[in-house]
């Protein structure tokens, strides 16, 4: 029924709004036919009722965009010394320059912004992610020099934030935030020339792969540099099937949980 009244609520949308509905979740989901995200229908029809503006709250006006910048400059900053259980709004507003009403006129609460800027953080990821290819025709792993990745530099970059996510409740966000845009990149840029390497799978077992080893990086405090991660992850990525694995003496299943932090010889 739920679903019915939401299908006859969409025949109220425009064009551009039902457009909306559409390009979110492919983005989000990498789903290669059209479905409709019935939440952010239910979002805009609650705008329309409200009387507010759905070109306003997709593409805010720069007041509203400095605004909400200077309150997560604030929250990386505050950052360098807090906790997220330490935060107040009163300290975060203080060092943004603007009062409580304006920070819950733009968030519901101290999660909320956390979520925003950890959205919004995670877009400067994506372009990252993109940069060795997003000029190419097509390219190939041998071709590509550890230097042109720079994901983890933008997640060093911002390291006192990424180590407060994974060390709180938002690890679990944070880690299907990321690979549902590792997923969702690997879907809709690029093409795999590989007949029987299916393309769905492959996004799966890459991003969850990648998002487990920045996971991993951020809660060994960064033990190796940028650099020497995206060397690290090329040479992983580049490794060849046909290389011979030496089996060592197996250990019981008792003894696996240590032998996974000790370093292989």
């Amino acid at each position: 029924m739920y679903s019915l009244f939401l299908q006859h609520a969409c025949r109220n949308l425009s064009n551009a709004e039902m457009l909306c509905t559409y390009s979110i979740i492919r983005n989000k989901g990498g789903d290669d036919r059209p479905v409709i995200c019935y939440s952010t229908v239910w979002r805009i029809l609650s705008n329309k009722i409200t009387g507010g503006a759905l070109m306003n709250n997709l593409y805010p006006d720069k007041r509203v965009v400095r605004t909400r910048q200077k309150m997560m400059d604030a929250l990386l900053l505050t950052m360098q010394d807090l906790t997220f259980d330490e935060l107040t709004v009163t300290r975060l507003t203080k060092l943004a320059g603007v009062d409580r009403s304006t920070f819950y006129h733009h968030y519901d609460s101290l999660d909320h912004l956390i979520e925003q800027t950890l959205s919004y953080e995670l877009t400067r990821f994506v372009k990252a992610y993109r940069e060795p290819y997003a000029n190419l025709p097509s390219f190939q792993l041998k071709d590509l020099s550890s230097s042109e990745i720079t994901l983890f530099r933008s997640i060093y970059e911002r390291r006192d934030f990424f180590t407060n996510v994974v060390y709180s409740s938002l690890l679990p966000v944070f880690q299907q935030k990321l690979s549902e845009a590792i997923q969702s990149m690997i879907l809709s840029d690029y093409q795999l020339q590989a007949i029987d390497i299916d393309q769905q799978l492959y996004s799966i077992y890459h991003s969850t792969a990648i998002t487990g080893l920045i996971t991993h990086w951020i809660q060994t405090n960064y033990q190796k540099t940028p650099a020497q991660m995206a060397s690290q992850l090329l040479n992983i990525l580049r490794f060849q099937p046909d290389c011979t694995y030496i089996v060592k003496p197996l250990l019981p299943p008792s003894m696996l949980e240590k032998a996974r932090f000790i370093p292989f010889e």
